[in-house]
């Protein structure tokens, strides 16, 4: 998804990691506590790749407290990690309804995954 969105973001605040083609940027078990912010390389959740400039968003970090997937680095490249709250905020400054929708849309998606699983 395109960083469009989160305009209201100061990236310049944000804490900053670099990364190398391998690495692992997000792993399933890790806190939802902050999105990643590609600047620059890409990444492989599963079978959907992403490049910079995207946010790598996956359905859990609005609806889980844990991270169920993995997103490996296939390039190298830096990101901004933004937390939770910076997230939650630059949504409510464009419409405070916003969270609360990605929430809710992330949760539908989860269960829909799941019950296609079984």
């Amino acid at each position: 998804m395109p960083l469009g969105f989160l305009h209201n973001l100061d990236l310049s605040t944000l804490p900053r990691g670099v990364f190398a083609r391998g690495d692992v940027i997000i792993s399933c078990g890790q806190e939802t506590d902050r999105l990643i912010l590609l600047q620059k390389g890409s990444v492989k959740i599963g079978k959907l790749k992403l490049a910079a400039p995207n946010a790598v968003l996956m359905p859990e970090f609005f609806a889980l407290d844990q991270y169920r997937s993995t997103a490996i680095a296939t390039t190298d490249g830096f990101y901004y990690a933004a937390p939770r709250a910076a997230v939650k905020h630059a949504l409510d400054q464009s419409a405070p309804i916003t969270w609360p929708l990605a929430r809710a849309a992330a949760g539908e998606r989860i269960m829909a995954h799941l019950d296609h699983a079984l």
